[in-house]
C-alpha cells in the first residue's frame, strides 16, 4: 500500500481528470496516470482537509513531538554525539509519532476479494491494456469510459456476492461466507450499513 499526502487536491478521481487551470497540473496528472498500472485506488471519498482529498493525521501532536525531537537532536549535537546516533534517534522518534497519530489499516489486494471472479480479472487486464494505449496515444476517452464500467461491474459483483452467497448462506446457517466478507472488507461500520440496506431492499 502506498500512502501519504501527495498534495494533488485537484484530481477528480471519478472522471480521472485534472482541470486545465490547476497548479502543478503535470505533477497531478502523472500521479493520476500511475494508478492504473499498479492498480492503486483512492480510498477516501470525502474531503479530509478543507475541500481537499489528502490525508488524515493529527498534525498538531506530530508537530509538537517533532519540535521536541529537534531540540533533543540539537542538544545531542552540542554534546558531540555522532551523526549516526542522532540520525537513529530522529528516525525512531519520527516513526513513533507517526504510529501514534496517523491512522492506518491493512487492505487486501482487490484481486483477492471473494467476489472478484474470472470475468472481473479479465476486465482488469483489459483496463490495463487500454491504459497503455491511452498513454501512448494521449487519447483517454476510451480508457476513462471503460474504467467507469469496470467500477460498475465490481460493485455489481459485490452485491451479487452479498445476495447469492452471504444471505443464502445465513438462511442455511452457513456463516463462513459472512465472515469471509467481513475479513475482506475490514470496515465493519461501513459494511453493517451496506448489508442492512441491502437486506431491506431485498424485502
Amino acid at each position: 500500500m502506498l500512502t501519504g499526502d501527495f498534495n494533488c487536491p485537484d484530481i477528480n478521481w471519478e472522471s480521472m481528470s485534472v482541470p486545465n487551470n490547476s497548479s502543478d497540473k503535470e505533477i497531478q496528472t502523472k500521479l493520476m496516470e500511475i494508478t492504473a498500472p499498479f492498480q492503486l485506488t483512492q480510498i477516501h471519498e470525502q474531503p479530509t482537509r478543507e475541500d481537499n482529498l489528502l490525508d488524515i493525521a493529527n498534525w498538531i501532536n506530530i508537530k509538537e513531538e517533532i519540535a521536541f525531537t529537534s531540540t533533543k537532536i540539537r542538544q545531542m549535537q552540542d554534546r558531540g554525539t555522532n551523526a549516526q546516533e542522532m540520525s537513529d534517534t530522529f528516525k525512531k522518534e519520527l516513526f513513533q509519532s507517526m504510529d501514534k497519530h496517523i491512522p492506518s489499516k491493512e487492505i487486501r489486494s482487490k484481486n483477492n476479494l471473494p467476489w472478484i471472479n474470472h470475468k472481473i480479472r479479465k476486465l482488469f487486464k483489459k483496463k490495463q491494456r487500454l491504459y497503455q494505449q491511452a498513454k501512448r496515444t494521449k487519447k483517454w476517452t476510451n480508457y476513462r469510459q471503460f474504467q467507469k464500467e469496470v467500477k460498475r461491474q465490481v460493485r455489481k459483483a459485490e452485491y451479487s456476492y452479498i445476495n447469492d452467497t452471504i444471505i443464502k448462506g445465513l438462511e442455511t446457517n452457513n456463516t463462513k461466507p459472512f465472515w469471509k466478507y467481513i475479513k475482506s472488507r475490514k470496515t465493519d461500520k461501513h459494511w453493517s450499513i451496506t448489508f442492512k440496506k441491502q437486506r431491506e431492499d431485498d424485502r
